[in-house]
């Protein structure tokens, strides 16, 4: 009995440091998503009210900030369901907010209870599929916009410009319901009726060990909805990525036209191209950013499940893999939501401006300053 007593005194110190860890991290995270997801909300407000990018631009831009800022709330149900950790006296938050854990028979009905299952996890992943495939549609319009200017005058009007958001958010529905599909209720108990209580998880068939589905339905079913999201959301990221390409390299042409543009003294045109510059180095560098911080979360989790597990040989890897791995993955997936406001109004000084004006003042108090030295200076 000398090396079980090993065996559970390191599975003791293991799970201490894993509490420890995942406290801290929780705090952290709670953090940096409740100032961004403000932001983003504030952001949507800026661009709403401002309405600093064209109107095609600025629908699809409202779309994803709405997106993103939906977003965040799902770090509230992962903090108090998926990681059981993360914060302490979490279970009085957790019995307000809902849970994955369910007492079928005594909760609800099986059926009930099935269709929270899914349903809880399709509202909360549809605005980050939509988010996503927003940002590829907008870059997709904004480089027919530039590579064919001429034609995205007759071709890309408002009316189809719209009509390609609803299409966005009818696919990010259609793959939120493929992948949605894939969750369901486990037990260690057969589920016959509901005259008996039985403890049943929600989760997502083979994410864990311990989410291995019955065999109600043939194992080839299983394997697509697994794959359902991971490869629509490759595929949506691969696209966006050669679209920010693409825009990257008229990008370049376009800085060498207003290069050439300020040189003959065109100042009007070369502020307009300054603008049509602006917005194309926004969506390049969003698309790019969504690319690197996405396929991680959404591609590379697939290699998390291990189905050869054995539990004194493979418990190190399994606790890397799940929690170390997983969430690793997970939060640069959320954080790619989260940062995109940074990009089309962060970086824009009009953003503080409309919210501060006393930044605007001091501002151009300052500038007035410069000049007037400036101009005494010039007459000594």
């Amino acid at each position: 009995f000398q090396l079980k007593d090993k065996e559970m005194s390191w599975l003791d110190r293991l799970f201490d440091e894993l509490k420890q860890t995942e406290n801290i991290i929780g705090v952290f995270l709670t953090v940096f998503y409740t100032v961004n997801n403000v932001a983003t909300i504030l952001s949507f407000i800026y661009l709403l009210m401002r309405k600093p990018y064209s109107k095609k631009v600025l629908n699809w831009l409202l779309l994803v900030c709405f997106a993103d800022s939906i977003t965040c709330f799902n770090w509230v149900f992962e903090l108090f369901n998926a990681r059981l950790r993360s914060l302490p006296q979490q279970e009085d938050i957790r019995k307000f907010i809902g849970s994955h854990d369910y007492n079928v028979g005594s909760d609800a009905s099986y059926g009930l209870i099935l269709f929270k299952c899914k349903f809880t996890y399709a509202v909360l992943y549809f605005p980050m599929f939509l988010s996503g495939i927003s940002l590829t549609f907008s870059c997709c319009c904004r480089w027919f916009t530039v590579a064919f200017p001429l034609k995205a005058k007759t071709v890309l009007t408002n009316k189809r410009n719209n009509s390609l958001i609803l299409v966005a958010v009818l696919l990010s529905m259609l793959i939120t319901i493929g992948d949605s599909s894939s969750y369901h209720l486990k037990s260690n108990k057969q589920i016959e009726n509901d005259s008996v209580v039985v403890p049943a998880r929600c989760c997502k068939a083979y994410a864990d060990l311990f989410c291995i589905p019955d065999g109600s339905w043939p194992q080839w079913i299983w394997d697509i909805l697994r794959f359902v999201k991971p490869v629509t959301t490759f595929t949506v990221y691969f696209v966006c990525l050669l679209t920010s390409v693409g825009l990257a390299i008229n990008l370049f042409k376009a800085s060498k036209s207003r290069s050439e543009m300020t040189s003959n003294g065109d100042q009007t045109a070369s502020s307009k191209k300054s603008g049509e510059i602006k917005i194309t180095a926004i969506l390049a560098t969003m698309s790019c950013l969504q690319f690197v911080l996405g396929v991680p979360g959404d591609v590379l989790r697939l290699g998390v499940y291990t189905p050869a597990f054995s539990y004194k040989k493979d418990l190190a890897k399994r606790y890397f893999d799940s929690t170390v791995i997983d969430n690793f993955f997970w939060d640069l997936t959320k954080a790619n939501s989260l940062v995109n406001w940074i990009f089309h109004t962060g970086l824009q000084p009009n953003f503080y401006f409309f919210y501060l004006p006393c930044l605007r003042r001091r501002v151009d108090s300052s500038s007035q300053a410069v000049t007037q030295s400036v101009a005494m200076s010039t007459v000594r």
